[in-house]
């Protein structure tokens, strides 16, 4: 396979990496770093599944091997995503004296939509999209829903999603912490 190819079209399937010096790595593919493109395979070693990662300046060549991923490794996969809980902070929350929680509007979502795009291209994530659930996109892996917090955060790329939550947060606590 042609290594101008996008890798992350890979995801989930069954690749042989062949590497400088010889060097052969066969495996699932969880996932490419967006950052550095290094690949994440998993392979059965001992009767478990480990990980290898394998740097992409080393890869040389890419064979794709099969697409039917077993059920087990999907079990493995599915364990690293956040659960897909999204609820509003709790400094958003009580707007009233009653107990319900305040729904933002859409123009509200909005702009706070556009502030967390806004903060990922000043910290280089630069491949970020709104997909037609509303929901902003980076790189393709990691996905957030409104109403744009920490805890609607969820992906694959573990990497990025824990660089989507500390930005996210730092943004947080911005608002909540404003210079006087």
């Amino acid at each position: 396979m042609d290594l101008s190819t996008n890798p992350s079209t890979l995801i989930n399937k069954m690749i042989r990496l062949y590497c400088i010096e010889d060097r052969i790595f066969s495996g699932f593919l969880y996932t490419v770093d967006p950052k550095t493109g290094n690949y994440v395979l998993f392979s059965q070693m001992n009767g478990k599944y480990q990980p290898t990662i394998v740097r992409c300046e080393v890869v040389e060549r890419v064979e794709i091997l099969g697409d039917e991923i077993p059920s087990e490794l999907i079990k493995i996969f599915d364990s690293f995503t956040s659960v897909d809980k999204c609820s509003l902070n709790t400094s958003e929350e009580m707007q009233t004296t009653s107990s319900a929680i305040k729904t933002l509007t859409s123009d509200e979502l909005s702009c706070r939509r556009e502030k967390i795009i806004k903060l990922f291209s000043l910290n280089h994530l630069n491949e970020v999209s709104v997909n037609d659930r509303e929901e902003v996109v980076i790189h393709n892996v990691v996905f957030i829903k409104p109403p744009y917090n920490i805890d609607c955060c969820s992906g694959k790329n573990m990497i990025i999603l824990d660089r989507v939550k500390n930005l996210i947060g730092k943004l947080e606590e911005d608002r909540n912490n404003p210079v006087e």
